[in-house]
């Protein structure tokens, strides 16, 4: 079962990521003063969304490491490396059609894809 949560988490969008993860961050953040706050790659973008969503919020400092903040063109790393066709598709002009759909908005890594060609 964990392993299930563990891989519904990783793949739901943002939208059900950042209020999951903030009920729990919150619990722990309440027993601080002032909190510090890292995140790598989508992990930074989850901690950007608590931060934004998060009102009187105790975090002193962010810092985000290879954290698409302004999106990113292209297939994530790991997406390309399991389906090795993905990149040169990604990067096609109509792309964003999939992307911007409801399909696509339900699948997190497109919740921060940077479409290069309607920026």
């Amino acid at each position: 079962k964990q392993w299930y949560q563990r891989r519904v988490a990783i793949t739901a969008g943002l939208e059900r990521q950042v209020p999951e993860a903030l009920v729990k961050v919150k619990e722990i953040a309440a027993q601080y003063d002032k909190v510090i706050a890292v995140g790598y790659s989508q992990g930074g973008i989850v901690w950007r969304g608590m931060i934004e969503m998060w009102d009187g919020h105790n975090v002193d400092t962010f810092i985000s490491i290879a954290s698409p903040q302004h999106g990113m063109a292209g297939a994530p790393p790991l997406l390309a490396q399991l389906v090795p066709f993905i990149d040169s598709i990604s990067q096609s002009p109509s792309f964003y059609q999939f992307v911007y759909s409801y399909l696509g908005q339900q699948i997190a890594p497109l919740n921060y894809y940077l479409d290069p060609y309607h920026y």
